[in-house]
């Protein structure tokens, strides 16, 4: 009976240390000028991380495992600006779509691949997209009389068909794409529970690797947007066409360097 009564008291602890929602979205929320320093920061970090793998050809050192980050990072902000900035969202998935195909040849160029690999704008795109088809749904579901419970299987299923399949094409195979789904339901919800989902999910993004750096680097977006939380700093807003089209560009321009 004790042991019943001392049970009950820890889970009662532990769910009042639990915080809130309303003092995570306090905590967890960056103002548009922290959002743009921390693009910077991991266009940086990628640049890095792509001059070590395609000038050096390493895949191992602290620099390339270090920046693991840098996905995780765009993943939060497509896809805040996905829930909260973008009004049309098709235009917004198309823009991404166009810079992935116009990115793949380049990407496959740059870095050797002997098989076909899709370049991460890709896993970005195809995220969004999923959260795109049930926002298609609950907007237009009265207008043609959807059945509800027979679309949100036919959605479900149809994208597990497709993950199963192709996953493995996705830079970060399905893992990547489970992450945009999840950021998408956190900054909705700002759900503690959802965001430990999210944090496990970024310890399994590298989990393949040997490196044990690598498998849990990607959680160092955590400690860098506590830090960026702290800062007051005013910083220009790229435009979204040169931030979309940096990703080829640079690529390209780094590939370039291998043959001076």
């Amino acid at each position: 009976m004790n042991y019943i009564i001392t049970m009950k008291l820890f889970i009662k602890s532990i769910k009042e240390s639990i915080p809130s929602e309303s003092a995570l979205k306090d905590y967890l929320t960056l103002t548009s000028n922290q959002q743009e320093l921390l693009k910077y920061i991991a266009i940086v970090m990628m640049v890095v991380d792509h001059i070590t793998r395609i000038v050096f050809n390493e895949h191992t050192n602290f620099f390339n495992l270090s920046t693991r980050f840098v996905f995780p990072v765009f993943v939060y902000l497509l896809t805040y600006n996905y829930l909260f900035r973008t009004k049309n969202k098709k235009e917004y998935l198309k823009k991404i779509l166009i810079t992935a195909l116009i990115s793949q040849p380049i990407f496959m160029f740059s870095f050797d691949y002997s098989s076909f690999k899709l370049n991460v704008l890709f896993d970005l795109f195809y995220g969004l997209f999923i959260l795109y088809s049930f926002d298609y749904f609950k907007k237009y579901r009265f207008k043609r009389k959807i059945n509800v419970k027979l679309y949100k299987i036919y959605i479900v299923i149809s994208h597990t068909i497709i993950l199963y399949l192709f996953g493995s094409m996705f830079t970060y195979n399905y893992f990547g794409i489970i992450l945009i789904i999840t950021t998408y339901y956190f900054l909705k919800t700002y759900n503690f529970y959802v965001l430990m989902m999210a944090i496990l999910i970024l310890t399994t993004l590298n989990m393949g690797s040997l490196s044990t750096l690598e498998t849990f680097s990607s959680l160092l977006i955590l400690p860098i947007f506590h830090l960026i939380k702290q800062t007051d700093l005013s910083f220009k807003r790229i435009n979204s066409l040169y931030f979309y089209m940096f990703f080829p560009l640079h690529l390209a321009f780094i590939k370039l360097l291998t043959y001076l």
